[in-house]
């Protein structure tokens, strides 16, 4: 998210879209502008303490649900009918270069970090099943980089009828029965795939035409790598061999000089 004030906490999270035919050294430049604004999405009401029931503080539990339902509340008004009409039939649109084509908008990749892509996903962060694009396992995450770590990725993760019929009854069981949003009563039923009962805007409105979202959330360099855990280790690893002798990163990493 992004701070707006110099004092204070509020918040907004940013969402940029990029146009997918344009050259990755063109998305690259900063100077050439190739990320427009799309919306702000805003924070959940800091004040729901006061106003929850009672005045009694809400859980954790749910604050991070209305948190997802926030998001996909969002993310269901930006994909519009007008935006599904798009979707399906295209834009007729002439283009800077004189060319009139015939645009269809579609959602190729969503960079994010971690915590942006569970929420996407509809599954719980770093649950029983903590990645948004396969079913691998939390005790199967030391088998990265072995041939058994490669079988695991390839049960892949679908948007299909039994997922979206699973979230259903879950959200049935919350609003019309009464159960709460951590209650044991959705362990067997959504806890062995890490899922969350929380409507996914994404499969809602693009289900039917044979969209799969988690195959859009992948792997994000900016987040994942130049932000991420691996820069942190890198460093701290460099560190290391600084502390240990002034020498040691040269002779363990002889490229560095040049």
């Amino acid at each position: 998210s992004n701070t707006i004030t110099n004092f204070g906490t509020a918040s907004l999270w940013p969402i940029y879209i990029y146009i997918g035919n344009l050259s990755k050294y063109i998305h690259g430049l900063p100077t050439s502008f190739a990320a427009h604004h799309l919306a702000y999405m805003p924070s959940v009401c800091t004040r729901l303490d006061r106003r929850y029931i009672q005045g009694e503080a809400p859980s954790v539990s749910i604050l991070t649900h209305l948190k997802r339902e926030l998001i996909h509340a969002i993310w269901e008004l930006l994909m519009d009918e007008e935006f599904m009409h798009a979707y399906k039939h295209g834009i007729i649109n002439k283009c800077a270069d004189g060319i009139i084509r015939h645009v269809f908008p579609r959602f190729f990749t969503y960079g994010a970090d971690y915590p942006e892509k569970v929420l996407i996903a509809t599954i719980k962060s770093l649950g029983r099943c903590p990645c948004p694009w396969c079913f691998v396992r939390k005790d199967q995450i030391g088998d990265l980089g072995t041939a058994n770590d490669m079988k695991h990725h390839e049960n892949i993760c679908t948007d299909s009828q039994d997922r979206q019929e699973k979230a259903k009854t879950a959200r049935k069981g919350i609003f019309q029965k009464g159960h709460a949003v951590a209650s044991n009563v959705f362990n067997t039923l959504l806890g062995v795939t890490s899922m969350v009962p929380t409507h996914n805007a994404f499969s809602h409105r693009l289900a039917n035409f044979g969209f799969n979202f988690h195959t859009m959330l992948v792997p994000d360099l900016l987040h994942e790598f130049e932000l991420g855990m691996w820069k942190a280790v890198f460093t701290h690893l460099i560190c290391i061999l600084q502390a240990v002798s002034s020498d040691s990163v040269t002779a363990k990493c002889p490229h560095l000089e040049r």
